[in-house]
């Protein structure tokens, strides 16, 4: 993050993620207070003092959530890869896709289970962001270690690695992803701070590629370490 303050692409990617931050956030939080309040705040009362407190900070935890998870999902996805691009020096070709929908030539199981798996994902989040203060957090936790993977396999995507081979690098630094993760889960309940751990991800895909050299061609070593 230090390193970071000395890259203009780096702010010029602070100053747009931050605008985007307030708008989403703001939105988010006017609307489970509208969504929430008339049910929940009634109830918080009854365990005293700590009541309505906890139900602020559990508003604040949830709010800052889903902000991240659309933010940091989305709407930034084209500015990550344009400076991992940038720094990386790789070329990103940018394809039209076609609108036109098509029957499956052929049934497919992994589409089956990626269905599975989303629909167990959100019933798994349904039921953490129900728990005061301590459930948002774990879900941000998670989805933050995901976030953490992602952002590293837009570089190796970018490289051209195939899905095994991801798989493999994810599984082997599985701890450094689960440490990010943690680290930017801190963050993240001082925004600002988070936001600029979330641009400066770019720079540590670069250093996190030159000390991992070994799942790298030498011609990408090379541009790697330039």
């Amino acid at each position: 993050m230090v390193v970071g303050m000395g890259h203009g692409q780096i702010w010029v990617q602070a100053v747009t993620l931050v605008i985007l931050y307030i708008i989403t956030f703001a939105a988010i939080l006017v609307f489970l207070v509208l969504l929430w309040t008339p049910l929940f705040l009634p109830i918080s009362v009854i365990f005293g003092p700590a009541g309505p407190l906890g139900y602020v900070l559990t508003l604040y935890a949830n709010a800052q959530f889903f902000t991240t998870m659309i933010v940091n999902s989305h709407l930034a996805t084209p500015l990550l890869d344009y400076t991992i691009a940038s720094l990386m020096g790789i070329h990103i070709e940018y394809k039209r896709h076609n609108p036109e929908l098509v029957e499956p030539e052929a049934f497919s199981a992994y589409d089956v289970l990626t269905v599975l798996r989303l629909v167990m994902s959100v019933a798994v989040m349904v039921v953490l962001v129900t728990i005061p203060i301590l459930g948002p957090v774990l879900l941000m936790f998670v989805m933050n270690v995901k976030f953490s993977y992602d952002f590293y396999e837009r570089f190796l995507i970018l490289r051209g690695l195939n899905q095994v081979q991801r798989r493999d690098v994810f599984y082997q630094h599985i701890l450094q992803f689960a440490y990010f993760g943690g680290s930017y889960t801190v963050l993240n309940f001082v925004p600002l701070f988070s936001v600029w751990g979330f641009v400066c991800y770019p720079l540590a895909i670069k250093m996190w590629a030159t000390s991992n050299i070994i799942h790298f061609t030498a011609e990408e070593v090379e541009s790697i370490t330039e």
